[in-house]
């Protein structure tokens, strides 16, 4: 005789949750600081970080069950007032759900973690 066990594993979903973008509160940020924007939910959300700086470098990836994406200040943006934004999007039942996250933060030349010197020598 065989009985059979229906086993349900429950999966819970919800929306975008737990939308950050960092670095928070700092007025002023430099050439080469990172801005990072990271997100959670399930389904996992999509990020967008905006504007893309025209030639910087950039990263994304997954951790710890967040997914997170990731821009260095560009040169580009030095001696303006600069606003950047991240919008994390998901679809849970047919239905999309999406936040938006917004800085905005001076931008001055590098800082002296980032600068380089030449020594010569006489």
């Amino acid at each position: 005789m065989y009985i059979c066990v229906g086993v349900t594993r429950r999966v819970s979903a919800d929306s975008v949750r737990s939308v950050r973008l960092t670095p928070a509160n700092r007025p002023v940020l430099h050439v080469g600081d990172e801005v990072t924007c990271s997100a959670s939910g399930n389904p996992t959300p999509r990020l967008t970080l905006s504007p893309v700086p025209p030639a910087g470098e950039s990263a994304a990836g997954r951790r710890g069950g967040k997914v997170w994406t990731m821009v260095a200040v560009p040169v580009e943006w030095t001696d303006n007032v600069q606003t950047v934004s991240c919008v994390a999007v998901n679809y849970l039942n047919g239905t999309r759900h999406r936040v938006n996250v917004t800085i905005s933060f001076n931008v001055t030349g590098p800082s002296a973690q980032h600068a380089t010197f030449d020594c010569i020598a006489h």
